[in-house]
């Protein structure tokens, strides 16, 4: 089962760790960013400010010893990314804000 795996600090991470969410994988990543304002530790994977090697490999062992356990974290991504990230969800909840604040 794939996993994906950011040691990378950066914003770039972000965009890949959400395209990677989408395609139903595991996310093993440093904490940065606009990541912290969603990702569930455990539920989504493993995030972390840490950028010790070991503690990456460390979380990457479930996830290579149990493949249900990466089935279920992936599906669990590709549900959050469909209903959080993809253009018509952003565009529906949108839409919604603009109903709501025009009903005030």
């Amino acid at each position: 089962y794939d996993i994906r795996l950011s040691l990378v600090g950066s914003e770039m991470c972000i965009r890949d760790s959400l395209e990677a969410m989408a395609f139903g994988l595991p996310i093993l990543t440093r904490n940065v960013g606009g990541l912290v304002d969603f990702f569930q530790n455990d539920k989504m994977g493993f995030i972390t400010d840490s950028l010790e090697p070991k503690d990456f490999a460390d979380a990457m062992v479930p996830y290579i010893k149990d493949k249900e356990l990466a089935r279920k974290v992936g599906a669990y991504n590709a549900q959050y990314a469909k209903e959080h990230f993809m253009a018509s969800s952003v565009a529906r909840q949108i839409e919604n804000t603009i109903k709501e604040t025009i009903r005030l």
